[in-house]
Formats: structure tokens, sequence, C-alpha cells
């Protein structure tokens, strides 16, 4: 199947106090119930890996990375798997630069919610915002219950999305996903550690809830 697809959107930029320039982008994951999507986010953030399941609500997470004296200031926003919660979901839709589509290899149910999701996601914000669908637990392939290939076909022809398989307990194969949708959002980023990694609940949407140098390439899923 091929690997290349439209990188689409563009993170803004704006200044920091004192005229360092600062590019805020804001990453969702949306996705089934325990499909790992906080994991994914755990791994990638806090090289942690998550070791009982606790339900999300929402959930933001800053990272701060520094690449040429720019400072990139990534969100990644933690949706629940539930369907109880249609108006905050829609909220993180219209309020979003880019999109991680989660299911897990071995469950066809989570994979056809993709469905929905993506369909909210062009309702909302139409069909060029980056999106990239992941299959996440690739370890998982004696339990594989979707195929690969049809999964790509769909997700790269019908959808001109990008697809990625990643397993949230590795750390380079979770760099690399995020790698790719930074690559779909055309943001310039260097993935290390910067000034400070922090984590931050987000409180205004309900009272219940808690709350290497790399440039992109043009046309491609791939990155190095």
């Amino acid at each position: 199947m091929p690997s290349d697809c439209k990188r689409m959107g563009e993170a803004p930029k704006v200044q920091l106090e004192g005229g360092e320039p600062k590019r805020r982008y804001q990453v969702t994951l949306l996705g089934d119930a325990r499909v790992g999507k906080s994991t994914i986010i755990s791994q990638f953030l806090y090289d942690k890996i998550l070791t009982s399941y606790t339900p999300t609500i929402e959930e933001l997470h800053r990272g701060e990375y520094e690449n040429e004296g720019e400072m990139l200031i990534l969100d990644l926003l933690d949706t629940s798997g539930s369907h109880q919660f249609p108006a905050m979901r829609e909220l993180a839709i219209r309020h979003s630069d880019a999109f991680l589509l989660v299911y897990t290899i071995d469950s066809v149910a989570s994979w056809e919610l993709l469905s929905t999701l993506r369909e909210e996601i062009v309702r909302l914000r139409g069909s060029r915002v980056p999106v990239v669908v992941v299959g996440n637990k690739s370890d998982l392939q004696h339990r594989r219950a979707v195929n690969r290939a049809t999964v790509q076909a769909r997700v790269e022809l019908d959808w001109n999305h990008c697809y990625v398989e990643t397993c949230a307990l590795q750390p380079d194969s979770v760099l690399a996903l995020f790698k790719t949708v930074l690559n779909e959002g055309q943001v310039r980023y260097k993935l290390s550690p910067a000034v400070e990694r922090r984590r931050k609940s987000l409180p205004t949407y309900t009272q219940k809830h808690k709350q290497e140098k790399f440039f992109f390439k043009r046309h491609s899923c791939n990155v190095s």
C-alpha cells in the first residue's frame, strides 16, 4: 500500500515575552476506551508506562521543546473513550490543530468506531485538517483481528490520511508516531527535553473531571 499522503495545516506562530518566537500546537487523541491513548501520551512525555487503567474524561498534557531558538509548545489532549461527553469532544475537535485516531489491532470494534470519529472531524473542521490513524498494540500480532492492508487502503486511499502502527510500550515507536503527526502539520521541531515538561489539568469543560533535528517532508508520511 502507498505510504505517501498530503500534509495539511500549519501551527500558528506567536511571540514569547522578549520577542522569542513560539509555536503552539495541540494534538487531540480520539478513540475507544482502553485503546492506549493515555499510555501513548505517558510514554512520549514522561517515559512512563501506565500499569493500571483509569478511565479518562479529559486531560491536557504539555511538552515544551526548543529548535534553533524557536519554542514548540505541544499540547496533547487525552479524551474519553466514552460516548457520554459529546459536547466536550466537539469542543476539542473545534480547537485542535491535529488528531490521532487510535484503535487497537486486536479489536474490530475499536477500528469501526474511527469512521464515526473521523466523520465528526470532517463535519466540524473539513477534510484538510491533519489526521493520523494509529493502530496500537502492534506487538500483539498473534491476536490481530483487523487486517493491516485493509485498514491502510481505507485510511490512505479513501480518507487521504497517514496510517501508523505502533506499540505504546516502545519509546521509539511512540516517538515515530509523534514525528508523523507533526510532519503532517508542517511543524519543524526537535523532540528532546526542553526547558520543562509539565502535566496540566484542564478544568474548563466540566466541573467533575481531572482535568534530532527534524524538518517536514513534502507529501510523505515517512519521518527520519
